[in-house]
């Protein structure tokens, strides 16, 4: 991704997630049919997100925008209420922080969790894909629209 040149101006303008996309796209000189062709996402869906119909994409797809326009995902994640994957604590940090309990509890879960990913297809997300069939699943299960499958 491109750094931003101005951190402080990332977000001064944008009142919503819809009016910075809008913003950016056409700063990069996109029509929406552009964006949706390079992200391989609908060009209406872009559309209801850009005009405010959608306040929460999938964070893959804001993912992708973000990747084609050369903004910082966070950004997006930001504006449409997401914390980002990479600022999430690790699994052994997140139980200390949550519970009380003694280490050799937080051992066994960790072992266990261990376990898990040695059974099953586990594994780290991604913090930006490199193309848009690499989006990764999300991470967020309360995001309220989906892009419809084709």
């Amino acid at each position: 991704m491109t750094p931003i040149d101005d951190p402080d101006e990332r977000l001064s303008d944008a009142v919503t997630l819809g009016a910075y996309l809008r913003r950016k796209r056409q700063e990069a000189g996109l029509s929406l049919r552009q964006l949706a062709a390079r992200t391989g996402v609908s060009h209406s869906y872009l559309s209801r997100v850009e005009y405010g119909d959608y306040h929460h994409p999938a964070p893959g797809t804001l993912q992708r925008i973000a990747h084609v326009l050369g903004i910082d995902h966070t950004d997006l994640f930001a504006l449409a209420g997401y914390i980002p994957p990479e600022t999430l604590p690790t699994f052994a940090a997140y139980l200390a922080a949550k519970y009380e309990m003694p280490d050799q509890a937080t051992n066994e879960l960790r072992a266990l969790f261990k376990d898990i990913c040695r059974r099953y297809p586990v594994r780290e997300r991604d913090p930006a894909p490199k193309t848009p069939t690499e989006q990764p699943e999300s991470t967020y299960p309360h995001h309220d629209e989906q892009e419809p499958q084709p």
